[in-house]
């Protein structure tokens, strides 16, 4: 009757999904996880046989196998039955594998347009052990090799491969040649955390000598994509662990001028020389995308990326994947409110925790305005030079400009030591980007918090009450809260400011009078909540962030604090349909979610 269900189900699926339930007998035992694979490749091919029979087709487009179910490439792929509809391939896999293993998925499935096996979050949390591990690879000679090849027929026509992203692959040149030779359309390749392998009995074909270095290697695979498949417009190559992820802006750069139509870089985040940074300049106007992967756990932040050079030039970037890299604030306040706030307390003898004043280039430092408007994904870290600290008013610098610099974001991830989430400190002004989507914060501390830091994500105008008082009241507090802060502070005018960059941003339209200063708050909340608000804006209100999928805050915590729950509780009630969440993050958890998903 069970199998009858499934067998229905089955055969009406567009898409499956297939995972280990970790509270069945079937998770406890490699021997009954086998079996279980077994009995549903057998109902897949019952299933297959009979709509061949019927000479009808299948409408399954999309198999799923998440992490856990596919741990023996050697004896669990051949059991695939032939599958002529599927057009998308996931595999979630921690466990190295071998390039030979593409030739039976590519014979089980030759309509395949999009091939993912890669490892996930989840899947780097073991949950058993297991036996089922395959033996090394390199058991495999170079004779099987050309068995294994032939008996595919994969190379006797031309694949319908578009996407191919290959994690914790070991590779073996010829067999690599042979996928490559018969998949002209790829437009994303990605080859990620590999290692190189000389079969046994295989001659020096490649290399004249058979210790050739990893950087022969890395340019044998970048020619080899380069002349069978031509219109690559993203590609990602990283050796194995140990070795560094990535790879040098010099080879970067040489993939970008060996493919006309190149639209991703991504480089590691070790230290760019602006020298160097240069030579991206001439392939400013297609690069779309640009991630800089972290290299390791222990290099949480890279002060040494010219992540303001890289805003300020590519004036295509829509997606910018940068965890480590830090933009400092000070390039942030565009009206040196920082500078005009320290002043003020030296002049009022308050000078213990100040530091001098540092910049390194006082003279245009505030003079940057993004070149790249379109810019939809930002991940970056934010810091302070000489000095940082949790007030609002730097956090008010932060969202201000993020709020004006991008119009259409619709995810922004932000790594700071700490951040101060208070009404004053801005965080409503995210409001602006009518298109955000989603919104990580990640931090190295908790900072007190409670519902007046999240009202404003209430979807409806005009709040009642707002943390236990009546709008008005609130507002009057702000008001003079924020007018004390910013006392005597009066925002220059930025076209003042003798830059080109911020005339260009004037004619785009962009207002930064009023970025990092109370007023801007202020401003803000006669917008958004003050009863004489315009017609426009009161539809505004109606329409909070209306695309939101998700806002997560994470720290670096020993253990959660009793009121994170409450504040989640608080969030779905204003806006249930938002995955709000406060969590703990650890270390390696942070830079394995960072690492995984800029792969």
């Amino acid at each position: 009757m069970v199998e009858r269900i499934i067998i229905e189900r089955i055969s009406s699926a567009n898409n499956i999904i297939v995972k280990v339930d970790g509270d069945t007998p079937v998770a406890g035992t490699s021997k009954q996880l086998l079996n279980s694979w077994v009995t549903m490749m057998g109902i897949l091919s019952s299933i297959v046989q009979d709509h061949n029979d019927r000479q009808r087709h299948l409408r399954l487009r999309t198999i799923h196998l998440r992490e856990g179910i596919l741990e023996n490439f050697a004896v669990q792929l051949p059991q695939l039955p032939v599958l002529t509809t599927l057009w998308t391939l996931r595999i979630d896999v921690i466990v190295r594998w071998d390039v030979i293993h593409l030739f039976t998925i590519l014979k089980a499935c030759p309509n395949l347009e999009e091939l993912s096996v890669k490892p996930t979050y989840a899947a780097e949390i073991p949950y058993r052990s297991t036996h089922l591990a395959a033996n090394r690879d390199f058991a495999i000679t170079s004779q099987a090799e050309f068995s294994i090849m032939n008996k595919s027929n994969v190379q006797k026509t031309l694949t319908r491969l578009r996407m191919c992203s290959l994690h914790n692959i070991t590779i073996a040149l010829p067999a690599l040649r042979a996928i490559l030779e018969v998949s002209p359309l790829l437009s994303i390749l990605d080859l990620s955390q590999c290692e190189h392998l000389v079969r046994p009995g295989e001659t020096a074909t490649f290399f004249d000598d058979q210790r050739a270095n990893s950087l022969n290697y890395t340019a044998f695979i970048i020619r080899l994509a380069r002349q069978h498949c031509p219109n690559l417009k993203s590609f990602r190559l990283s050796t194995a662990p140990g070795s560094g992820h990535g790879l040098s802006i010099l080879v970067a750069i040489s993939i970008l001028n060996t493919f006309p139509h190149m639209e991703e870089c991504n480089l590691t985040d070790q230290q760019i020389d602006p020298v160097l940074l240069k030579s991206l300049n001439a392939v400013t106007n297609r690069i779309t995308t640009l991630n800089i992967v972290p290299i390791h756990p222990s290099a949480t932040y890279s002060s040494g990326i010219l992540l303001r050079e890289i805003l300020c030039t590519f004036q295509h970037l829509v997606h910018l994947r940068a965890p480590t890299a830090v933009y400092y604030i000070e390039d942030m306040d565009l009206n040196d409110i920082q500078g005009q706030l320290d002043t003020s307390i030296r002049k009022r003898g308050f000078t213990r925790y100040l530091s001098p004043p540092i910049r390194d280039d006082p003279d245009i430092a505030r003079q940057y305005i993004w070149a790249c408007r379109g810019l939809k994904t930002l991940h970056m870290a934010v810091g302070y030079r000489p000095f940082d600290s949790n007030s609002t008013e730097r956090t008010l610098v932060i969202f201000g400009f993020l709020s004006r610099m991008c119009p259409q974001l619709q995810e922004l991830h932000i790594k700071r030591w700490t951040m101060n989430l208070k009404f004053a400190g801005g965080l409503s002004l995210l409001t602006r980007l009518q298109d955000l989507e989603r919104v990580r914060i990640q931090t190295d501390r908790y900072y007190w918090a409670d519902e007046e830091c999240f009202s404003w994500l209430k979807s409806a105008a005009l709040p009642s009450t707002w943390g236990g008082l009546t709008y008005p009241l609130v507002h009057r507090r702000a008001r003079n809260d924020l007018r004390q802060r910013y006392r005597k502070l009066l925002p220059p005018e930025v076209a003042n400011a003798e830059s080109k960059l911020v005339e260009r941003g004037q004619e785009l339209g962009i207002e930064l009078a009023k970025v990092g200063h109370g007023d801007d708050l202020l401003d803000w909340m006669d917008d958004h909540y003050g009863v004489g608000a315009s017609a426009s804006h009161r539809k505004e209100r109606l329409t909070t962030l209306p695309k939101l999928q998700s806002f997560w805050v994470e720290f670096l915590e020993q253990q959660e604090r009793p009121e994170w729950k409450r504040l989640e509780a608080f969030v779905a009630g204003i806006r249930p349909s938002v995955d709000f969440q406060m969590r703990i993050l650890s270390d390696n958890a942070l830079y394995s979610s960072s690492f995984l998903q800029y792969h």
